[in-house]
């Protein structure tokens, strides 16, 4: 590829600048990109504006789909301002290190290579829609607030003079590219794997499972408030595509509110839709409205299903998806309810999965469990609370030879363990006055449910002092009937009496902070749009957007932690030594392989300048961190260079005091 930049696009010269460092002055420079590999090298290592303007033929030869918009790359006049964004900038620490461009080809197969106009490239729209959820702003506002912001163009990647795409855009890319397929899924695994990779993130961490529910974007009405909005929009359809309503049909919906017996109500309601369905059905052309029939068609399945007339099924006819849950026993909510597994180390969300409010905790347990095993985290302790007590979920748990800290729940276990006890060695029941069980046996209930049950000895029960108390009616020994699985859950219940699990089981409460951070500051706790499809993706790109967050905070605090001190001793006219400190930290320049100095104060601006172009082809070869007490002295010695004498820079970590005192002598090698 052959890149040509004119004098004029720079104001200073034919320099030519390039991904890979900093050419001579020359005006061509030829990189010989021989792979599909090297191009994608050379996209990722470019700085967010490229002084370049990449060839389109290029990449047609590299067999590139074209089906994209091509960028204009060329370098902007303001793209100098992105200097004011700060270097610990959330949106500037995740366009640094978290590489967004596999978004791109994971969407390929969504467009057409050869047919339509361009499209905005699908990084592009997913970025719009992380920064949608981080902020919790609406299609319109993200737009607007993307065209003022700096920091928001700079995660971007666009220059601030770029157009941005329409909102209603937004939209149409959630639903014809992201709803209805794993797209999300595979974005959340693939950044954390990006992340694990770097070190960012830990690779060995406890799991822990949890769900959270979400309000409808609608109110919930009575079955009978359902069935009259069903028939008016039959009514106002058929007059629509018709032209008119047949006489022949009842226009006279019945006055429900008239009725106080509710159910009297419901069921003069149900008689009147089913009615004027069946008349819809005989006097209008189904197959010539389209839509009239989708609607007879969806009224009919409402009225089929036996939950609806018990105010469990359909409660809304904008979102017909959502349903009655409860957040306690006394406390319903009308919507749907977000499963999630997330690391107890880094709180990283790895899986999602939506559901109605109806849903049952632990129902896609596998599912979850499968997709964060392609995070490739080592789970060696899994939490949860008693609503995943299930046998099911504790065996697929012992498989991963993983250990589960999930309290005992007593819809699963129901023995009162003041009064028996169990060996497991021996098989045996115990009661509190010694008495021990001589056989059981296994039944299988009408209903297929398995139980055992175990007799304890006639004539020690005989003679009991509890025995009133223990046994009723004509009994003579004690029978203790218990579910087939209430042996092991037994053990189960042993281990969660120990300090070891209460301490352990501490760390599940990481969960409890993310359900709030996502419901108070990041919009989950009322779904955007109608449907199950919709709040699922709503809820992933939550996740995506909470997940970004806190990897920002993780290379933020290592910032901190990881600040190392660079003293510049320089010499002034040949015995004079000054120190000034520059705290810089190990991570970004082991990152970018090169130190940038910049001294502040008794440096000129000059210097500044021309320190950073030389600095450039410096390479750090070892850790930083690892050093000890050793040195890197870089000579960088000319008055052409710098402006003044000879000057010594000195890499090190913390040292003693006599280290500096020794300096001199370490100089004069």
């Amino acid at each position: 590829m052959q890149c040509f930049v004119l004098k004029g696009h720079f104001g200073f010269g034919c320099r030519v600048f390039c991904p890979f460092g900093m050419f001579g002055t020359t005006e061509k420079v030829n990189l010989k990109i021989q792979n599909n590999y090297m191009y994608n090298k050379l996209k990722k290592n470019a700085p967010s504006i490229w002084y370049n303007k990449v060839i389109l033929q290029t990449k047609t030869k590299l067999g590139v789909s074209i089906m994209l918009k091509e960028k204009d790359n060329q370098l902007s006049i303001y793209s100098i301002l992105y200097d004011k964004i700060p270097e610990n900038h959330t949106l500037k620490l995740l366009r640094d290190e978290v590489d967004f461009s596999f978004i791109n080809k994971m969407l390929e197969k969504t467009y057409c290579k050869e047919y339509g106009r361009p499209a905005k490239e699908p990084e592009l729209m997913v970025k719009i829609l992380v920064l949608q959820k981080l902020y919790d702003l609406s299609d319109e506002k993200v737009i607007e607030n993307c065209s003022l912001n700096l920091a928001y163009m700079y995660f971007l990647g666009i220059n601030p003079e770029d157009d941005l795409p329409h909102p209603s855009l937004l939209a149409k890319f959630r639903k014809s590219r992201l709803e209805g397929n794993l797209t999300i899924d595979e974005i959340i695994i693939e950044i954390i794997n990006q992340c694990i990779e770097k070190g960012i993130l830990q690779k060995v961490s406890g799991i822990t499972i949890d769900s959270t529910h979400t309000e409808a974007n609608t109110k919930k009405y009575r079955p009978e408030r359902v069935m009259k909005q069903l028939a008016k929009k039959i009514f106002k359809t058929v007059k629509e595509e018709n032209g008119e309503i047949p006489s022949e049909i009842n226009q006279e919906i019945p006055d429900y509110k008239e009725i106080e017996n509710h159910d009297e109500a419901r069921k003069t309601m149900k008689s009147y839709l089913e009615e004027t369905v069946s008349k819809v059905e005989e006097l209008v052309e189904l197959e010539k409205a389209p839509e009239t029939k989708a609607l007879v068609n969806n009224a009919k399945e409402i009225l089929a299903d036996p939950k609806f007339m018990e105010q469990k099924g359909v409660r809304s006819i904008v979102d017909q998806e959502a349903r009655i849950g409860y957040k306690s026993k006394n406390d319903p909510f009308f919507g749907y309810k977000t499963e999630f597994m997330m690391t107890t180390e880094d709180r990283m969300i790895t899986a999602v999965h939506t559901g109605n409010g109806a849903y049952v905790d632990g129902t896609k347990f596998d599912e979850l469990l499968e997709l964060t095993k392609k995070t490739r985290i080592k789970m060696p302790e899994v939490y949860g609370d008693k609503a995943y007590f299930k046998k099911p979920i504790l065996d697929k748990i012992s498989e991963l030879k993983a250990k589960a800290y999930i309290p005992v729940s007593e819809a699963a276990y129901r023995i009162d363990e003041e009064r028996f006890s169990y060996n497991k060695d021996s098989d045996e029941w115990f009661c509190s006055q010694g008495n021990k069980t001589i056989k059981k046996k296994h039944y299988i209930r009408k209903c297929g449910k398995e139980t055992y049950n175990y007799y304890f000895d006639r004539e020690q029960c005989r003679n009991c002092p509890m025995r009133e108390v223990c046994i009723t009616g004509k009994t003579v020994g004690k029978v203790l009937g218990i579910g087939i699985n209430t042996p092991e859950f037994y053990e189960y219940s042993q281990q969660q009496k120990s300090e070891g699990f209460k301490e352990k089981y501490k760390k599940r409460a990481c969960q409890e902070g993310k359900n709030g951070e996502m419901k108070n500051f990041h919009g989950l706790d009322r779904a955007k749009w109608y449907g199950l499809k919709s709040m699922g993706l709503q809820a992933k790109l939550t996740a995506l957007a909470v997940n970004l967050k806190r990897i920002a905070a993780i290379l933020s605090s290592k910032k901190a932690n990881y600040s190392q001190t660079f003293v510049i001793f320089t010499n002034f006219y040949g015995k004079e030594y000054h120190l000034q400190k520059i705290s810089y930290t190990t991570q970004q320049i082991l990152h970018k392989k090169m130190a940038f100095f910049s001294g502040h104060g008794m440096f000129k601006k000059t210097f500044r300048a021309r320190m950073q172009r030389v600095l450039s082809f410096w390479q750090v070869q070892k850790d930083i961190s690892s050093l000890g007490a050793a040195c890197f002295v870089l000579l960088a010695g000319s008055k052409r260079h710098f402006g003044f004498g000879c000057n010594v820079f000195c890499l090190f970590g913390r040292f003693k005091k006599t280290f500096r005192d020794r300096m001199p002598r370490v100089l004069s090698f």
